[in-house]
């Protein structure tokens, strides 16, 4: 099952079509933005991978935080790299 497919919010929405993230603060916690440089960092992928899984729909969506810059919300990058690790464990042991 694709990143879009199991992390959609809205049923029925393909996840490239608008902003993944929920708009409502999850409790006193800040929403933590990451650029691309810790996107790299932090999933060991390419610039190029990371946006074509993007246009896949198997990575979170961008979001454009000024004209000229966008981040990705962290909360939503840990949940794929989870995704992605439960995955692999589960092919592992099955």
């Amino acid at each position: 099952m694709s990143y879009a497919a199991s992390h959609n919010r809205r049923p029925g929405i393909p996840m490239h079509a608008g902003p993944t993230h929920d708009p409502q603060p999850t409790g006193n916690r800040p929403i933590r933005m990451l650029r691309l440089p810790q996107v790299i960092d932090a999933t060991g992928l390419g610039k190029t991978k990371i946006y074509e899984l993007q246009a896949e729909g198997d990575f979170p969506m961008r979001v454009k935080i000024t004209a000229h810059s966008v981040a990705w919300v962290e909360e939503e990058v840990q949940a794929w790299l989870a995704a992605r690790i439960q995955a692999n464990t589960l092919l592992t042991t099955a």
